[in-house]
């Protein structure tokens, strides 16, 4: 097998000049630069120089790998919805109706990715939405009259038979 499905070459039939078995591309050696001269394919790499190199590969993924794994990641202190509405006292459906609001960050790609919010994000927009609140109700008029006496010119109907 050539790990092209199982098939070998030759049960496909010949590939015409200048094609390749996965693609349409023409092979590099058929290029050509700007100034008209083919590019030269690379040297051919014997199997001890790709062991040695993928060792190294491996070595450098494993290493980075456990430093990602040993330094504090940001992950750790992103809130859930859920965790956002129990902390700050409201619902779930209120964080996802006001999600970008609270600076949310989605996690993954695709029609429903996960969501994540940083605490000191929302701590902020619910600061500065509690100072707008407050700073409209002292603005406001008030609407009715604040004095609980209240006179009138007509005299009122009585209560079930009871006189006023």
């Amino acid at each position: 097998m050539d790990g092209c499905g199982g098939r070998s070459r030759t049960s496909r039939g010949a590939l015409p000049p200048g094609r390749r078995l996965w693609g349409t591309a023409p092979l590099p050696s058929e290029a050509h630069l700007k100034g008209g001269s083919p590019v030269t394919p690379p040297e051919p790499m014997d199997a001890a120089s790709i062991a040695a190199i993928l060792d190294e590969f491996a070595d450098r993924v494993v290493m980075r790998v456990a430093q990602l794994l040993a330094e504090p990641q940001g992950t750790s202190n992103l809130l859930t919805a859920a965790d956002v509405a129990g902390e700050f006292g409201m619902s779930v459906a209120w964080v996802y109706a006001h999600q970008d609001d609270l600076g949310v960050q989605r996690l993954g790609a695709g029609t429903k990715p996960r969501l994540r919010f940083r605490r000191e994000l929302v701590d902020q927009y619910l600061h500065r939405r509690l100072d707008r609140a407050r700073e409209i109700s002292r603005s406001r008029i008030p609407l009715r009259p604040t004095s609980s006496v209240t006179t009138t010119a007509v005299e009122l109907l009585p209560i079930r038979g009871r006189p006023q």
